[in-house]
Formats: structure tokens, sequence, C-alpha cells
């Protein structure tokens, strides 16, 4: 608007200066002309130069009217106050018909009238873009707020989610480590329990035949061990009897034997019982360790949609400041369109209102010199 003032100025003043040098071309010429045309008294005159235009010209000061040059006055000095459109009428009404300069103040009066309305419009255009501008850039700040606070609990989220999903699956590989502690345990009992089985076994053989052997020998634990004298036998040799602990050395063989089995049984049923245990506690661990997978997996479907609406919300969020910049934009754009306009709205305004009111006035003088005239 500055831009535009200045090229309205500038074309004013050059309307101005060649009204003023036309003006001083034609008197230099009406006067020549009305030396060179004059006539004897009483003969009809000749119609020169200046009479070609309206009667009442300004090089005839005595015709020239006190309204006219009153009224040129008047406009003349508001012209050079605020509108230099104003200077060009005043200078028309010395050299332009009084019909012809009432129907340049009815034209002008008119775009004064449209510019007054126009600038108004300009006005209130310019207050409504500057406040949804300004609410715009607050609703769009808040957003943005929003959109930080909603990317911030978005990412504390996630690494709470990634942080449960490695505490379960520390937890599940911890199980794995026991499950495969304990079958490495289970393995080292079982062979134990085979080189015990072992070992019991071919004891209790080495024991059966060993009672075998005695039992031969033994025939009978009820059995006289003292040999009968033949009848007849000469008498030479004492009685001869087999040794008195064989019935205790075969009872202890049979002990043994029995506590080998004993030993055997006690150690199959004891091999059992942990075998049920480790299988129990496998089936457990893995139950455990089943369900703590599931976990990890719904904890990393959650991550994956986090993961999504996190992206989502950075991309609305740089989206969002793109619009600020571009709002800030249009604001920089407002006010250099409008702040000049604003701050001389009302100095423009009461300005073109003396305009208008001196050309109403100087509309009223023409109005009467042409009743008059009449």
């Amino acid at each position: 608007m500055n831009k535009e003032w200045e090229q309205r100025q500038k074309t004013r003043g050059e309307e101005v200066a060649a009204i003023t040098k036309a003006m001083e071309i034609l008197k230099e010429e009406a006067v020549k002309e009305a030396f060179l045309q004059e006539e004897p008294r009483g003969a009809k005159q000749s119609i020169g130069f200046w009479g070609r235009f309206n009667a009442g010209s300004f090089l005839q000061e005595k015709t020239v009217s006190k309204e006219r040059q009153k009224l040129s006055e008047v406009l003349l000095k508001v012209g050079q106050k605020h509108d230099l459109r104003l200077v060009t009428l005043a200078l028309r009404i010395k050299i332009d018909s009084f019909e012809a300069v009432k129907k340049a103040i009815e034209n002008m009066t008119v775009a004064l009238e449209k510019e007054q309305k126009n600038e108004v419009k300009h006005r209130d255009y310019c207050s409504d873009q500057l406040a949804n501008n300004k609410a715009d850039i607050q609703d769009k700040n808040n957003t943005k707020q929003k959109q930080g606070a909603d990317e911030m609990q978005l990412q504390a989220e996630i690494k709470a989610t990634t942080d449960e999903a490695a505490a379960l699956q520390s937890e599940v590989d911890e199980l794995l480590a026991q499950v495969k502690l304990a079958s490495q345990n289970r393995e080292k009992e079982n062979g134990e329990f085979q080189s015990l089985i072992l070992e019991q076994r071919e004891k209790k053989s080495a024991l059966q035949q060993a009672l075998a052997v005695l039992k031969d020998l033994y025939a009978s634990q009820g059995a006289s061990f003292v040999q009968a004298t033949a009848p007849g036998e000469p008498e030479g040799f004492g009685a001869y009897e087999k040794a008195s602990g064989g019935k205790g050395v075969l009872a202890t063989i049979q002990s043994v034997i029995g506590d080998t089995e004993a030993l055997s049984a006690e150690a199959a049923e004891a091999e059992k019982t942990a075998q049920t245990s480790y299988e129990d506690f496998a089936a457990e661990t893995e139950d455990s360790v089943k369900l703590k997978q599931e976990g990890i997996e719904k904890l990393n479907a959650e991550k994956a949609k986090q993961e999504v609406q996190l992206a989502e919300t950075s991309d609305a969020k740089r989206l969002t400041a793109a619009e600020i910049a571009q709002l800030l934009k249009s604001k920089e754009q407002l006010h250099e369109s409008c702040d000049f306009l604003l701050s001389q709205f009302n100095v423009r305004q009461k300005a073109r209102s003396e305009e208008l009111q001196a050309l109403e006035r100087a509309k009223d003088v023409l109005s009467g010199a042409l009743v008059d005239k009449k």
C-alpha cells in the first residue's frame, strides 16, 4: 500500500504539472489571439482561439465569478492537504464550464465514497484475517503441544512395554536354564542309579553262588553234624563233627542278599520318585515358559501398535509445525498489507470525509451558480 500510495502521489503530481503547463501555454496563445483578431468598434467580433473554450475563461479575470475563485481556493487548499485530485479539480474550475466541473465533482464524489467503503471493507478484512490468523496459530500451537505430549507418552509406553517384554524373556531364559540343569542332574542321578543297580545285581549274584556252594555242603540246617560210630569199628578215633558256625554263615549270606535286594528296591523307588519330580517340574516349567512367551508376543504386538501410533503422531506434529510456519508467513504478509491501513485508517477516513465535504460545498456552489445563470 505504501508503494501504491507513492505511485498515486507521483501520478497526481504529474497531472498537476501537466495541467499547469497546459494552462500557461493556453494563456499565452489566448493573449496573442486577442491582439491579432481585434475588430473595429460595433463590428461583429470573430470567435478566436479562446472563444472555442467555455465562456468565462480564467483568462478573462473580470468575468470570473467570485464563486469560482473562492471555490477554486477551497478545493486547492483541501487538495494540497489531502488529495492532489482536488488540486486538479480546483484548476479545472477556472477553465471548464460549470456543467463540466459539476460532472467532474460528482464523479470524484462517487469515486471517493467508493474508496471510503472499500477502505472500510479492507479494514474489516484485515481485522478479521489477523484475528483468525492469531486464533489459528494459538490453536495449532495447542495442537502441537498436545502432539508433543502424546509423543512423549507413547515413547514412555514403548519403553515400558519393551522393558516388560525383556523381563519376561529373562524369566523364560532362567526357566529354560533351570530345566536344562535339572535334566543334567536327572541324567547324572539316573547314571548313578543304573550303576548302583548293576553293582547290587552283581553282588547278589556272587552271594547267591556262594550260598549255593555252602548249601551243598550243609544240606540241612537241622541234620546232626556228629558222625556215629560204626558197629564193630575199633575205637581209636574220637567223634568227628562239621564246623559249628556253618549255619550262621548261611544266615549271614542270606541276610546280605536280602539287604542287596532291599537296597535295589529303595534305589528303584527313589529313581522313580526323582523321575516323576523331574517330569512334573519340566511340565510345569514348559507351561510357565509357554505362558510367558505368549505374554511376550502380546507385548511385542502392543509395542508394534505403539510404534505405529508414535510414527503417526510424529508425522502429524511435523505437519502442524509446517502449518504454523505457513500461518506465521501469512501473518507477516497480512501485517505488510494491513499495518499501514490500520494505523492510518482514522486519519484517512477523516481526510476523505473532508474531501467529500469540500466537494459537496463546491457542488452546491456550482448548482447555485447554474440556477442563477438560467
